[in-house]
């Protein structure tokens, strides 16, 4: 009898040093394209949120000074500010040169202009420090009433009364003697709009639009800040040389009377990210209507954002509207 012993055997095999390497090689390789995608991809977030950012208080910012180009000069039914009696009046802390009560001086224009500004303009106005504005960012202060009357008054306001042949300006909640009849109140406004070189706290590097006004409740002016992230604003005003209430040229530069002829006016801001993005390097130049920014060559996002506003409240077209 024949016996046959078989002996069975496994065969065992691990993976080879090439194959290890390879596959080494090829996780870090989908690791690195991970990471790549991961960092790219937070890199573009961060991007499309500082530029969101910056698009919406530039927004916001341009609405606020375009809604009081349009209100500059308007004083209710009144359309000649010298029928207008402001000698009951006065402000504990004015904002204008000291001793001119510059805040109610009606007989000054309703936008008053400074071209590129520097810190000794701070001398014309005394609610403003040199630490407090952009150099070479425009300045521009607006008078007006609001555009509808008002129903209250709130303690320690400033309002005008007025009909339409005569009007007082008074404060507080007690009304004038004069005008009697039928008459209206409306809240007197003033308006300086400026660029601050920062936003909370002085150092903080965020520019801000800002505006000094006449408070609502007390005979003061106060500071409010509309928007972070503008970084210089630009005027050129539509001058109307020759009286056919069509603008004739623009400059960034114009003089009292010029001011005075222009039925337009081009806001121009240049706005720029609340904070830099990771290896973004801002190469560009911007162009502000007649004005040329150069590249700061830094890390924020910036863009030019402009509109052009009718002075319907001006002088040359109050005329026409009487005319008419």
């Amino acid at each position: 009898m024949n016996t046959q012993t078989c002996t069975g055997h496994r065969s065992q095999r691990g993976m080879s040093l090439v194959e290890l390497m390879l596959s080494m090689l090829l996780s870090a390789f989908l690791l690195i394209l991970v990471v790549t995608m991961f960092t790219a991809t937070r890199r573009s977030s961060a991007f499309d949120v500082q530029m969101l950012l910056m698009q919406e208080n530039g927004r916001f910012a341009m609405r606020q000074m375009v809604h009081a180009m349009e209100m500059a000069g308007f004083y209710g039914a009144l359309l000649d500010t010298s029928l207008i009696d402001t000698s009951g009046t006065s402000l504990s802390e004015d904002c204008g040169a000291p001793a001119t009560n510059w805040g109610l001086d009606l007989t000054l224009d309703e936008l008053e202009f400074v071209n590129d500004a520097t810190s000794s303009d701070t001398d014309d106005y005394a609610c403003l420090d040199a630490e407090d504005i952009v150099a070479g960012s425009d300045l521009i202060a607006v008078r007006y009433v609001s555009g509808t009357p008002l129903a209250t008054l709130t303690a320690g306001g400033t309002y005008l009364r007025g009909d339409r042949q005569t009007g007082t300006i008074f404060q507080d909640t007690t009304p004038p003697a004069l005008p009697t009849g039928v008459v209206q109140d409306w809240r007197y406004q003033v308006k300086l709009f400026y660029v601050q070189p920062w936003s909370q706290t002085v150092g903080d590097g965020i520019p801000s639009l800002c505006i000094k006004r006449l408070a609502t409740d007390d005979t003061t002016f106060e500071t409010q800040c509309l928007a972070e992230g503008i970084e210089l604003i630009h005027f050129e005003f539509g001058v109307d040389s020759d009286d056919d209430l069509v603008v004739d040229y623009y400059t960034g530069s114009p003089s009292n009377s010029e001011i005075r002829d222009s039925v337009q006016v081009r806001i121009y801001m240049l706005l720029r990210s609340i904070e830099t993005v990771a290896d973004y390097t801002n190469e560009k130049a911007y162009q502000m209507g007649d004005r040329a920014e150069a590249a700061r060559n830094d890390g924020y996002l910036r863009r030019v954002l402009a509109s052009s506003v009718t002075l319907r409240n001006s002088d040359k077209l109050k005329i026409q509207a009487i005319v008419d």
